[in-house]
């Protein structure tokens, strides 16, 4: 196995110390998907002190280290400033910039693999008082062992995982196009105002209350002092268990027993309910493939033969705004069974015409799945790569 020779950081970059003396106003902070970014474009506020004049000034090029651990880097994020011709940081920064005869691209790609980490992970210490500070002397950072390959190789791997960040941010963007079409599909179908219509329907919507073309139930907790309520063969769902489970929800991780549920006011919903969270997050929602119970955060819909569920799925955003209005409570929102119950709305009194507008949305969404299917393997295909070239396993 050919792994690459290694130097330490200082042979290859030289830091940056230069002071904020142009006044410049652009404060910069790292994040993990933008890089170094604009604190006011990033957090819609700034943060710096009002005197900046001590912070760093860099370049377009320039590095920067900080030393603060985050979601995704528990050893501290270094980025290179691309967005911006220059820009300032918080003096807590580690900056630095490339030497001739480096490629400042590989070592982007260098500095977010494992191999760097577990060069900061043996001088790091978290500083008592820091509170996720981590304590990286600037002499220590220096004398971090790094990748040195040929500048030749340097210049092939980059090239390699550019092409792979590309491919990444075209998938992206199509996504982005395919759920802005989808959106002004929904404007169109779902509102009897748009003047659009599907071909072969006619005659007015229906206006109803939501009681009158389906059953709300709300959901509940067995107590968890008592173990035969629990452990069932009952699926039981909370907020957490529809966050990643898409349009469709198959599976709990918990379950309860009947017991449970005579013992609570859970209700058994049956396959092709819509279960919706009514607290705090209000609108995020799963058609039930199984059998299933909620607890108390959700209020569930059990279509008629009057409504088609996959319709219902998608019209309820049309109606999130209103519902959100009508919710209560000081420590978080939540929306009651009777609002929902009383709420007016406009829907195709044809039941096909209902399906029809399902189809096409449910068409749509199957095509940004699967766009996010592939980004996702993209994004897995890069990470191999990285591990791969970045270590000197493959040469490239």
């Amino acid at each position: 196995m050919n792994i690459f020779s290694t130097c330490a950081l200082e042979d290859k970059f030289q830091r940056v110390t230069r002071k904020n003396t142009v006044g410049s106003t652009n404060v910069l902070t790292i994040s993990a998907q933008h890089g170094l970014i604009n604190q006011f474009e990033y957090y819609n506020n700034q943060y710096a002190s009002e005197n900046t004049s001590g912070y760093t000034l860099l370049h377009k090029g320039d590095f920067a280290y900080n030393k603060s651990y985050s979601e995704g880097y528990p050893f501290g994020a270094t980025k290179k400033l691309e967005r911006y011709e220059s820009g300032i940081v918080s003096p807590l920064y580690i900056c630095f910039a490339a030497k001739a005869g480096v490629c400042d691209d590989f070592y982007s790609y260098y500095f977010e693999s494992e191999p760097f980490y577990r060069e900061i992970y043996k001088i790091a210490q978290e500083g008592a008082r820091n509170h996720g500070l981590l304590n990286v002397p600037a002499e220590d950072f220096f004398q971090i062992k790094i990748a040195d390959p040929p500048l030749a190789e340097q210049k092939r791997i980059a090239e390699i995982l550019g092409c792979c960040d590309r491919v990444i941010a075209l998938k992206k963007e199509l996504i982005a196009e395919k759920k802005k079409q989808k959106k002004a599909l929904m404007q169109k179908l779902l509102n009897p105002d748009s003047g659009f219509r599907l071909p072969g329907f006619t005659g007015e919507w229906r206006r109803c209350l939501i009681s009158e073309i389906c059953t709300i139930e709300s959901g509940g907790t067995p107590a968890t002092s008592n173990e035969k309520y629990w452990g069932g063969d009952i699926f039981w769902c909370t907020p957490s268990d529809i966050s990643n489970s898409g349009k469709y929800i198959t599976f709990t991780p918990q379950t309860i027993s009947q017991e449970g549920i005579k013992n609570s006011s859970a209700a058994l919903l049956p396959v092709g309910s819509i279960i919706m969270c009514s607290r705090a997050s209000i609108g995020p929602r799963c058609i039930t493939k199984v059998p299933m119970t909620t607890n108390q955060g959700f209020k569930n819909f059990i279509c008629s033969n009057l409504l088609y569920n996959e319709f219902w799925y998608y019209f309820i955003d049309t109606i999130l705004e209103d519902l959100y209005k009508m919710a209560s409570g000081n420590t978080f929102k939540e929306i009651s069974k009777s609002s929902i119950e009383t709420y007016h709305v406009v829907i195709p009194a044809s039941y096909k015409e209902q399906q029809a507008i399902a189809d096409i949305l449910s068409a749509a969404d199957k095509e940004i799945v699967l766009l996010e299917q592939e980004l996702e393997q993209q994004q897995q295909k890069k990470k191999t790569l990285m591990q791969l070239l970045l270590t000197g396993i493959v040469r490239a």
